[in-house]
């Protein structure tokens, strides 16, 4: 069943308590304030990326000895993988100061097994080392921003019932705010309930890797790189 954001904005309305439902109608100019509102909601949530329910793939190809990749609307990734002689490989995600800051010898070429990702305006650069190669194909899973809506554009035929009345709430809250008006107890309770449920939907993995680029027995040789062409055995 279709539920526009035309619809979304109306009944954001009535739960304000702004417009009454059954003395007032929702004008033209409410409708217009409405929408530039709720897509300043879209645009927010990339701000905390539990506000953002869902992850996508994106798939892109490496440009040979080169290291950094930008990626549109892209928020943050989760995993980031690509297929050489039918095997996934997969890569591990360092910190800023890990992968920025850490001693390493520059400009090998070989497979690439790790990365870092820093948000940009309009989306996020991914950098990773070694420098490929030769052209692979990637594969991330992340979450991105999202998009703004048109006035009657279909929400459920991108969110989930439960994230359109969470919307609802959240649009209640920012037209009581810009209306001047209180923020009636029940929205209030109401949007924290369904934040909190909205924050644990597609909570992150935490499992984590270690992976060390200098100093201890375990930690990356380039030596034994350079003459292995990076074909490193895997060790107890």
């Amino acid at each position: 069943m279709a539920y526009t954001a035309r619809e979304l904005i109306i009944r954001a309305f009535y739960l304000s308590r702004i417009r009454s439902r059954d003395m007032q109608n929702v004008l033209g100019s409410d409708i217009a304030e409405g929408l530039s509102l709720l897509n300043s909601i879209l645009s927010f949530q990339g701000s905390d990326l539990k506000l953002i329910p869902y992850y996508g793939a994106y798939s892109f190809s490496t440009i040979t000895n080169t290291e950094e990749y930008f990626i549109p609307n892209l928020l943050g990734v989760e995993t980031l993988t690509y297929n050489f002689q039918s095997v996934r490989w997969s890569m591990q995600q360092l910190s800023r100061v890990q992968y920025l800051a850490y001693p390493r010898a520059n400009n090998i070429q070989n497979l690439p097994f790790i990365y870092h990702v820093e948000r940009e305006l309009g989306g996020s650069r991914i950098f990773m080392y070694f420098l490929p190669n030769q052209v692979y194909d990637m594969k991330l899973w992340g979450k991105f921003g999202l998009v703004e809506v048109a006035l009657n554009e279909n929400l459920a035929a991108v969110y989930d019932a439960f994230y359109i009345e969470y919307l609802r709430n959240k649009l209640a809250q920012y037209l009581c705010l810009e209306w001047g008006k209180d923020v009636p107890q029940d929205v209030k309770d109401n949007l924290v309930e369904l934040t909190n449920r909205v924050s644990y939907v597609s909570p992150p993995d935490v499992t984590q890797q270690l992976v060390q680029l200098g100093g201890g027995s375990n930690s990356l040789n380039y030596g034994i790189v350079n003459l292995s062409n990076g074909y490193l055995p895997i060790g107890n």
